[in-house]
């Protein structure tokens, strides 16, 4: 499946979890690059079943703005799966100080 290492990153998030990523992602703050944020977009509607026959490359070029070529999905791809392993960092991070000044 194309994006297929996304997907699974994506469906492992509760949908709690994953509406404070959509708001990483979105933030500023966070700087994800603009074609990761557009993947994104598109993949949200589709959360948390991602049917495979929306996932492809001819699915996503007409609809995802700066996504028209295989290798751009893919560096999106990959560069969203970054952003949600430094989300995943970043929550980790939140709950341990927390914990620690309580």
């Amino acid at each position: 499946m194309h994006l297929s290492k996304l997907i699974t990153a994506l469906q492992s998030l509760d949908e709690t979890r994953f509406k404070r990523l959509d708001d990483y992602i979105h933030s500023s703050f966070f700087k994800v690059p603009s074609h990761s944020i557009n993947l994104f977009d598109y993949l949200a509607p589709l959360y948390p079943r991602f049917p495979e026959k929306r996932i492809t490359i001819e699915t996503i070029a007409p609809v995802a703005q700066n996504l028209s070529t295989p290798s751009k999905q893919a560096r999106a791809g990959s560069e969203l799966i970054e952003a949600v392993h430094e989300f995943m960092a970043y929550e980790d991070w939140q709950k341990k100080s927390k914990g620690q000044s309580l």
